[in-house]
């Protein structure tokens, strides 16, 4: 097969489908809905894919005025601007205005002019590089600076890539799209399958429904591909199912929707992921240590790895937040320090697993940091403090021990009676001594020194050796 012959079969290839799958099926008044509510009309999408080719095949090759302007009365566009419908993005406004007969009419009338000029195409002619910028100004009326990006495309291009691109590969890419708003399975009874079945019922011998019914998977396919390569792999998904349901047996379906299936569900997984670790490094990024930001990054930390339990950057991030945790545990100096950290642990514990080697860890490292602390306080209190010995003649009540440095009163035990013996922290104390039989309390104050002991004594004269003696119960 030489180069126009296949050009040629391309060509007509391009043009069947386009008719069989697009212009002859959509109903015209649906012709200006937007596919899946976001995607291009079929108006847009035809009034593009024809602009392309006539301003390839017309203007730039053959350096003359393209179709468009002679048609462009009779699509509406009179008025608009010489770039009306080259643009990627759809212009709602423009394409409300184009009727579906005239714009038929130009399609056709753009893929003849194209059939007739390659049938009488010469290979030398595809190596020719054509002034594209002049004949797009002078020819189309085109402005280079609002349409800088389609000039500088086209410029230096030889004729050989205008046939391969803007008449033959940007049409087969939109085709795809202009039939991704074809309803090949549903509704039910308004749908291209159940209808050309019908045709068939009616005319068994009606080729063009059976070639239709024959190309309906490969079209399901190719209108999956295009969605799926739009981003709209939810839509493309929904038609392979629909498909599925009637070609049961279809490998190629089936293979398409699970790749199309695991390609969702990866770039929802990456969704998902970037957004748990956008809000990570935000909560990380505070430098806040209490129970609501643990349980903020135990959350996200854990979700991170429910997704992907390998996930490296998860990893990283968990050990970094124990890290600071064991930190701040290793700098506690006072049993204050610590207190924060019990429900931190807690929220840990709730997020990433009660078992969990590193939040074992941290609790084991909290309790031994808080025995030491314990440990450490009771030797530094033993080393600061002395002995403190009390007595009284014949004897009474301590009724009260008070720091006088602090005000704070010593806690003293049950057994209060002399003599008695305590140690205590270094400093001053105002001793309050009390016999049952005396009114007044006798006040000593007393210095203790750290290691040493120091004594406080009372004396209640009023009561001789023998009253105690028979108060005692010794004597009558």
């Amino acid at each position: 097969m030489d180069l126009q012959v296949w050009l040629l079969d391309a060509h007509t290839d391009l043009r069947r489908r386009l008719t069989s799958s697009v212009i002859d099926q959509v109903p015209a008044p649906r012709w200006h809905e937007q596919a899946d509510g976001g995607g291009s009309s079929i108006t847009w999408l035809l009034l593009h894919l024809a602009r392309h080719q006539d301003l390839a095949l017309a203007t730039v090759i053959r350096n003359r005025a393209p179709l468009y302007l002679t048609h462009a009365p009779a699509l509406g566009l009179a008025d608009a601007p010489t770039g009306a419908g080259l643009g990627e993005r759809e212009q709602p406004d423009l394409s409300a205005r184009v009727p579906a007969d005239a714009l038929v009419a130009y399609v056709d009338a753009t893929f003849d002019a194209t059939r007739r000029w390659l049938q009488r195409l010469a290979a030398m002619a595809l190596a020719v590089v054509p002034d594209s910028s002049r004949r797009l100004q002078t020819k189309a009326l085109l402005d280079p600076v609002e349409l800088d990006w389609l000039f500088s495309m086209w410029q230096g291009r030889t004729v050989d890539w205008f046939v391969q691109w803007p008449v033959l590969g940007h049409g087969q890419g939109h085709l795809g799209e202009a039939i991704a708003v074809r309803n090949y399975f549903a509704p039910p009874k308004q749908n291209a399958q159940e209808l050309l079945k019908a045709v068939l019922a009616d005319d068994p011998n009606n080729a063009a429904a059976r070639q239709l019914l024959a190309d309906l998977p490969a079209l399901a396919r190719e209108s999956a591909g295009a969605l799926a390569g739009e981003g709209r792999v939810d839509a493309a998904i929904d038609l392979l199912k629909q498909a599925q349901a009637v070609y049961k047996d279809d490998a190629q379906i089936a293979q398409l929707t699970s790749r199309l299936v695991a390609q969702r569900d990866a770039e929802q997984k990456s969704a998902k992921r970037e957004e748990l670790l956008g809000e990570l490094r935000q909560q990380l990024a505070l430098r806040q240590l209490n129970p609501d930001t643990a349980r903020k990054i135990g959350f996200l930390i854990a979700e991170l790895q429910k997704l992907d339990p390998n996930d490296a950057d998860a990893r990283a991030y968990r050990e970094q937040f124990v890290r600071g945790i064991t930190t701040v545990i290793e700098r506690a100096t006072r049993p204050q320090d610590l207190a924060p950290l019990a429900p931190v642990l807690e929220q840990l514990r709730s997020q990433l697993g009660t078992n969990a080697g590193d939040v074992s860890a941290l609790a084991k490292a909290l309790a031994a940091r808080g025995s030491a602390i314990e440990q450490a306080e009771r030797e530094r209190i033993a080393a600061a403090s002395g002995w403190l010995v009390l007595n009284a003649t014949p004897w009474a009540n301590v009724e009260s021990v008070v720091d006088q440095g602090t005000g704070k009163t010593v806690e003293l035990g049950a057994e209060r009676s002399t003599p008695l013996r305590l140690n205590l922290v270094e400093g001053t104390y105002r001793v309050t001594f009390r016999h049952p039989n005396e009114s007044r309390s006798v006040v000593q104050v007393a210095t203790v020194r750290a290691q040493q002991s120091q004594t406080a004594s009372a004396t209640f004269p009023t009561l001789t050796a023998a009253d105690y003696l028979k108060r005692a119960g010794y004597a009558n």
